[in-house]
């Protein structure tokens, strides 16, 4: 695997080019993006890849409710702490699945 699966891990990943095992060495910094594009590309953009977009990906009338709430907002962080938030709740096609 290039990335670890953990959603947050990845956009934290994408935003610093550091990687899990040389977690000094930034690898093509001149490609690194914005929390925003970050969260979009696991988002919205990973619904569209695999031609989900039309009932998951975003939040909107007919789509399913599917998100999580966190303990920080990833955009007012450290970057390099964007893997560390906390899950406190997931929803799934608008039902709580998980509460921390």
């Amino acid at each position: 695997m290039v990335t670890d699966p953990i959603p947050l891990h990845m956009i934290e990943m994408a935003v610093t080019r550091k990687t899990w095992k040389e977690p000094e060495y930034v690898l093509a910094p001149d490609e690194r993006i914005s929390v925003e594009t970050a969260i979009r590309a696991v988002t919205s953009e990973a619904a569209w890849q695999l031609f989900s977009e039309h009932e998951v990906g975003s939040l909107e009338p007919g789509k399913l409710a599917d998100f999580v709430i966190v303990d920080k907002d990833p955009r007012n962080v450290d970057s390099d702490s964007i893997k560390d938030i906390k899950v406190l709740e997931t929803w799934m096609d608008g039902k709580q699945v998980f509460s921390a």
